[in-house]
């Protein structure tokens, strides 16, 4: 009973530091702060996979556009797309004001993604839908 006590308390210790490790102010990517994190996201960055192929610029001013194609179901169509962008607490948001096709891409309040990484080459934010967008630096 002492071993099996002591165990459990090891265990309870353990998984206490790591929670505590994880607040709403996390910090990712080797440690990054959210305005370390915002320099890396400016630039013009590629985005090439199953949906379509765009190039997204970030500017420090918080505003960002995107210019490419979309692979939809009933045809291919060019895309111009911009809004606002910030990051806060390790989380991407970006607001859609503009958009060529309102048909098939209406525009939306702010949309929260959670930051995976963003480094010199690459940026990986998870998707409302689970998935993960990936973008490579376009040098």
């Amino acid at each position: 009973m002492n071993r099996t006590f002591y165990l459990a308390t090891q265990f309870l210790v353990v998984f206490l530091l790591m929670l505590s490790s994880c607040t709403s102010t996390t910090r990712i990517d080797g440690e990054r702060n959210d305005i370390e994190l915002s320099q890396m996201q400016v630039g013009k960055w590629l985005c090439d996979d199953p949906t379509g192929k765009s190039e997204y610029t970030f500017k420090a001013d918080g505003t960002w556009a995107e210019k490419g194609v979309y692979y939809f179901d009933d045809g291919n169509r060019n895309v111009s797309l911009g809004g606002q962008w910030y990051i806060k607490d390790g989380y991407y948001y970006q607001k859609l004001e503009k958009t060529n096709i309102p048909d098939k891409i209406a525009p939306y309040d702010w949309m929260k993604f959670k930051i995976v990484s963003i480094n010199q080459d690459e940026n990986v934010v998870v998707l409302p839908s689970g998935k993960l967008h990936r973008h490579t630096r376009i040098k």
